[in-house]
């Protein structure tokens, strides 16, 4: 939904060996953390949830569960690191694979990279100095649930959200920041399931 009125926020830049290029997305693809278990080990891993801008949040929580149940065979990056040493060889087969997809952004859009990412970062907060990490990249826009608190009636989550100002203006993130936040606070009908009725979101930003 937010691609669609700020397309710019769906974008991410690739330093190829002609210079920095910026790709805008056509279509709604998001970068999600996957925990999968498998062989009693948690591997953490990417996803890819295409289409989401058509996804209710009951659909998208289903869908995330159908990423989470799959074997650890089928997320490659994953299954490379589950079943090798922690050795120089290793990484340095890592660092060119990930060199090779973030130079080419004619491969990553091919391969099914997402256009904007949410990260695993997040903390229990405290109050005081209120301060949570807030993960950026590879994306222009990164979305981090970066703690989670009570004010005494309700359990509210704190959103922080990074961009690459190479990638899209200031002025841009900030509107594309507070579609989001709108839509958090007063979601379409469309989205929200009948059962889970309207959840009283109250993130803050």
């Amino acid at each position: 939904m937010i691609r669609a009125t700020h397309p710019r926020s769906h974008r991410m830049v690739f330093s190829t060996l002609f210079g920095p290029r910026v790709l805008e997305f056509s279509e709604s693809r998001v970068n999600v953390p996957v925990l999968v278990r498998e062989g009693g080990r948690d591997h953490l891993s990417a996803a890819v949830v295409r289409d989401a801008e058509k996804k209710s949040v009951a659909g998208l929580l289903e869908e995330l569960r159908s990423l989470q149940s799959r074997p650890l065979s089928s997320y490659p990056v994953a299954s490379f690191v589950a079943g090798r040493a922690n050795n120089a060889w290793n990484r340095g087969i890592l660092r060119a694979l990930e060199f090779f997809a973030y130079r080419s952004p004619k491969m990553y859009a091919k391969k099914g990279g997402g256009g904007i990412s949410v990260s695993t970062v997040f903390s229990k907060s405290t109050f005081g100095a209120d301060m949570a990490p807030t993960a950026f990249g590879p994306t222009a826009l990164t979305i981090a649930a970066c703690a989670v608190f009570t004010d005494g009636r309700r359990t509210l989550v704190r959103f922080g959200v990074a961009y690459d100002h190479t990638a899209l203006l200031a002025a841009d993130a900030v509107a594309a920041i507070r579609a989001f936040q709108i839509l958090l606070e007063s979601p379409p009908a469309a989205l929200l399931d009948e059962s889970l009725g309207n959840p009283g979101l109250g993130a803050t930003l």
